[in-house]
């Protein structure tokens, strides 16, 4: 420890405990299954204007096993899809394209 101060490892574990103990409630959201997850996409397309024949049925699937049914990375894996098929000037989402998408632009 640096002579009259703290350490970094000191002080980040003083703000974790400071902070744990005001926690009331912790809540954990389970994934979306495949179904749920059909329904999603669904909704966010109509909300956004679009058609729901954008991604296939085989796409979802890949969508669904990469994010385990985890909206957040739904969202972006989507999102990246759809601006990949707009640069392509395709109209549909497959499961090679979305595959694709993921291998080169997702972690």
């Amino acid at each position: 420890m640096p002579k009259g101060g703290l350490s970094t490892v000191a002080i980040v574990h003083d703000y974790e405990n400071r902070y744990r103990g005001r926690i009331d409630i912790k809540c954990e959201l389970q994934g979306m299954d495949r179904a749920e997850l059909g329904a999603y996409m669904k909704a966010h397309l109509s909300y956004a204007g679009g058609k729901d024949e954008i991604f296939t049925d085989a796409a979802l699937d890949e969508l669904h096993r990469y994010a385990s049914g985890a909206a957040r990375a739904v969202n972006k894996a989507a999102t990246h899809c759809l601006l990949h098929a707009a640069q392509q000037a395709k109209k549909l989402i497959d499961d090679t394209m979305v595959r694709t998408v993921i291998e080169a632009e997702l972690p």
